[in-house]
């Protein structure tokens, strides 16, 4: 969004925490073996991933590198939004979502006024023109 010349960013973060240690499962894996464990009420030790969990978390891990450049990014205000209960697709809840999305995104923009963060955040230069011409915003 930079490079397209949008000068101030609101990023937020929507995604959930998983658990992504590290487990160690040996040299190989039996089918039989998982199939008992997924079946057996009173097993222990690790939770085989299923082939979602093993796509959620390369989604995770290939964004978590972009999600860090940026928090580190000048001008860009960053939230993580507090709907880690909510699975991906639960579109049914969606208003639900919405709502605390809402909520948590007006909390941290007034936290954010009071800290005198947005100030300069509408300032009339932004909108002018450069150059002759009227600059477009970029926003999502």
């Amino acid at each position: 969004m930079k490079s397209m010349g949008a000068k101030t960013i609101f990023a937020v973060d929507v995604a959930a925490h998983d658990d992504t240690s590290p487990v160690y499962y040996g040299d190989s894996i039996s089918g039989w073996w998982v199939l008992f464990n997924r079946w057996n009420p009173f097993r222990r030790g690790a939770k085989i991933p299923t082939m979602t969990d093993i796509q959620s978390r390369l989604t995770y891990v290939s964004s978590a590198r972009t999600l860090e450049l940026a928090k580190k990014t000048p001008n860009c205000f960053f939230m993580e939004l507090p709907v880690q209960q909510y699975g991906t697709l639960e579109f049914n809840r969606f208003e639900e979502i919405v709502e605390v999305g809402y909520k948590a995104g007006k909390e941290m923009l007034n936290k954010w006024k009071k800290e005198g963060k947005l100030k300069d955040l509408f300032d009339k230069g932004d909108a002018e023109t450069k150059r002759g011409r009227i600059r477009r915003r970029n926003s999502v």
